[in-house]
């Protein structure tokens, strides 16, 4: 995520010209659906309802490999200098998040809440840091960093199909044979690669198709009032889709109907990539917006320093959390915020741990 993050800010340069809506609204509607997506990120682990919890893991992870394809940008780089721009945008943060977040389950994570009643050697996580596999207790220290590797080799991926294939219509072809091939594998039940790799295949499709609407964004303006018309339309058959095809999950390749998966993915990144395009700027959503990665790969933590204030200091009970939409909202809300301060003084003492240059 710092890849969505910081790597091309200059890119965005556009005007937003009077009442005219552009669905790429400069740089403002990049960080407005970062900060969407990382509120349904932190909700969709809050515990919340049931149905909430299904219908943010019908989108929340291909908007942020759709939001990566839209800042790709290669820059006629060779292939060993962007892999080296990628790992420290990416591998440096999550070798020093995955470190953080082990050590704070070993000393604390695994000692309370749902983490007790697991029989889970200390040794398996180690491995599981370098495997990077979100499943089966491998990163039970911060299952969620499976994302950061498996957006490395997304990229990577994307990156060596537009250097070596010439062509729109080619490379999406080429995206379509990598997703068909990955069908294949899916039904093959073969073992889970590292990084993400079988995961690839699906998320290569967000990527490409996040890169080919910021390619041709210029033919998506339209005013204020119809593009919440079709926000509002594209609402509905995301949600519709979704109720259909029931919970899936990208991570663990469970999909269900394929091609409603798409269909419900893309039309929740329609959704909120509309809806980040009519958020009126403010300094606070850019400033999370730009720090979705230290949300992102911190909001476990978050949760347990939040509940641990309002049971030790407020004196609640958790159970009140428990299926309880509005009051995980507020939850998530405050674990955003509590995160926010770390993110600042990560980037201004750590800069380099959170993917970033020092200034």
């Amino acid at each position: 995520m710092s890849h969505v993050c910081n790597i091309f800010i200059a890119f965005w340069k556009s005007p937003f010209l009077g009442e005219s809506v552009c669905i790429m609204k400069r740089i403002e509607w990049i960080d407005n659906a970062k900060v969407l997506g990382i509120f349904f990120v932190v909700l969709g682990h809050s515990g919340c309802s049931k149905w909430m919890v299904d219908y943010i893991y019908s989108f929340h992870m291909p908007l942020f490999f759709f939001l990566s394809g839209v800042i790709f940008k290669n820059l006629n780089l060779t292939t060993i200098s962007y892999l080296k721009k990628l790992s420290a945008s990416l591998l440096v943060p999550y070798l020093f998040f995955s470190l953080v977040s082990y050590l704070f389950w070993v000393f604390i994570g695994r000692k309370f809440g749902a983490d007790a009643g697991l029989d889970i050697s200390i040794f398996k996580p180690i491995i599981g840091i370098f495997y990077s596999v979100g499943k089966d207790g491998w990163m039970i220290h911060n299952t969620p960093l499976w994302f950061l590797t498996c957006l490395f080799v997304t990229s990577t991926a994307y990156f060596l199909i537009d250097k070596y294939v010439n062509g729109d219509i080619k490379v999406l072809v080429v995206v379509f044979i990598i997703m068909i091939i990955g069908l294949f594998w899916k039904k093959m039940n073969i073992p889970r690669f590292p990084w993400g790799i079988n995961v690839m295949p699906f998320s290569l499709i967000f990527f490409a198709l996040g890169y080919f609407f910021q390619k041709y964004r210029h033919y998506l303006k339209c005013s204020k009032m119809f593009c919440t018309f079709i926000m509002v339309i594209v609402l509905a058959i995301s949600v519709s889709s979704h109720y259909y095809n029931g919970r899936v999950d990208l991570n663990s390749l469970i999909f269900n109907n394929y091609l409603v998966f798409l269909i419900s993915a893309l039309s929740g990144i329609a959704t909120y990539s509309m809806a980040a395009s009519l958020i009126p700027y403010s300094r606070m959503m850019q400033f999370i917006g730009m720090n979705t990665l230290t949300i992102f790969a911190l909001h476990g933590i978050g949760f347990s320093m939040v509940k641990g204030f309002m049971v030790f200091i407020l004196g609640l009970d958790l159970a009140l959390l428990n299926g309880d939409l509005w009051l995980n909202v507020l939850v998530s809300i405050s674990v955003i915020l509590f995160l926010s301060p770390v993110a600042f003084m990560l980037n201004r003492f750590m800069p380099a741990a959170v993917g970033r240059k020092q200034i």
